[in-house]
C-alpha cells in the first residue's frame, strides 16, 4: 500500500472533519438528526483507516460496510423518513422506544426509499456501491469465504488500493452531505474543492458532489 495513499486520505478525513467540526445544521430536528448520522459515519471512517494502518485489513473491509450503512442511515433520515420516524429515533432510550427503532427500515428499504424521495445525483452512488459491494461485504461481515480467503492467502494490493479509495469516496459524500445540512452554500463548494484536491485518492464523485441542497444561504 503506497505511504502517499494513506497519508493523502489521512489529510482528506481530518479536513473534513475540521468541516464537520465547525459548522451546525439549519437548526431543525430532522437536520440535527441527520448531522448526528454523519457524525457517526465519519467516526467509522476515523476506524477503518486505522485499521488498515494497523494491517488489520479484513476488520477493515468489514468496516466499510458499516460506514456505508451509516451514511445512507443519514440520507434517509434528511430526504426519506417520515417525520413519525423522526421523532421516533429522537425518543429518549428505553426498552419500549429500542423495540419501536427496531422495527425502522435497514439499508435496502432505505436505499428503495431514496430512490423515490432523494435526489437522485445523491443516491446513484449508494446504489452503485451497493450493487458492486453487498455481496462481499456480507461476506466479511459473516466470516465467509472472502475473509477467509484473505485470511489465508493476504491481502493483495489491488484489494487495498479498492478499499482505501471507497471509504474515501463514502467519506467525501458524508462531507458533502454535511455542507447541505447546513444550508450554506459556501460549506458546499469547500467540499467540492476537497473532491478536486484530493481527486487521485477519490473514486469519480461527479454524481455526490450535486446532492440538491435544501434551505440553501449564501
Amino acid at each position: 500500500m503506497p505511504v502517499e495513499l494513506l497519508a493523502k486520505s489521512n489529510l482528506l478525513h481530518d479536513e473534513l472533519i475540521a468541516i464537520y467540526d465547525s459548522v451546525a445544521p439549519y437548526p431543525e430536528r430532522r437536520f440535527s438528526l441527520t448531522m448526528d448520522a454523519c457524525g457517526i459515519a465519519f467516526e467509522h471512517a476515523s476506524g477503518v483507516q486505522s485499521l488498515i494502518a494497523a494491517g488489520l485489513h479484513i476488520s477493515a473491509t468489514a468496516l466499510l460496510r458499516v460506514q456505508f450503512e451509516a451514511l445512507t442511515r443519514a440520507m434517509w433520515l434528511l430526504y426519506a423518513a417520515t417525520d413519525i420516524e423522526i421523532e421516533k429515533l429522537l425518543a429518549p432510550l428505553n426498552e419500549d422506544t429500542q423495540k419501536t427503532a427496531n422495527k425502522l427500515p435497514m439499508a435496502t428499504e432505505m436505499l428503495k426509499a431514496l430512490e423515490k424521495h432523494g435526489p437522485s445525483m445523491a443516491v446513484r452512488p449508494l446504489m452503485q456501491f451497493k450493487a458492486i459491494s453487498a455481496s462481499p461485504m456480507n461476506s466479511y461481515i459473516h466470516s465467509g469465504v472472502h475473509p477467509l480467503q484473505r485470511h489465508r492467502e493476504g491481502f493483495p494490493a489491488v484489494l487495498l488500493y479498492q478499499l482505501v479509495i471507497s471509504s474515501n469516496g463514502l467519506n467525501t459524500m458524508c462531507g458533502m452531505l454535511t455542507a447541505v445540512l447546513t444550508g450554506h452554500t459556501s460549506v458546499v463548494r469547500t467540499v467540492r474543492t476537497l473532491q478536486t484536491l484530493f481527486a487521485e485518492v477519490l473514486p469519480p464523485l461527479e454524481d455526490a458532489e450535486k446532492m440538491a441542497s435544501p434551505n440553501e444561504q449564501n
